[in-house]
């Protein structure tokens, strides 16, 4: 893999894009059942939420991502390119 000798401005830009992030609502529920029988819920907040905030505060400052799965010796992982 390849990777840029400085990330100054890729820096400057991703600061630049976080200072407008808000807060995502956590508008989904999950239900785990208990061995015990019992349940409790808990709310999240879902990836496609979170990348409908951030993908339109990076894409205003110039930044893309990309995250594609690479085979390595030890298994297969997500890498994320910016």
């Amino acid at each position: 893999m390849r990777h840029s000798e400085s990330i100054a401005a890729l820096a400057k830009a991703l600061a630049a894009a976080q200072a407008e992030y808000v807060t995502v609502p956590k508008s989904k529920t999950a239900t785990v059942k208990m061995k015990s029988g019992g349940e409790f819920k808990y709310n999240y907040a879902d990836l496609a939420d979170c990348l409908a905030m951030a993908i339109p505060r990076l894409s205003k400052h110039g930044i893309a991502f990309s995250q594609p799965h690479v085979i390595f010796p030890d298994g297969l992982r997500v890498v994320t390119f910016l």
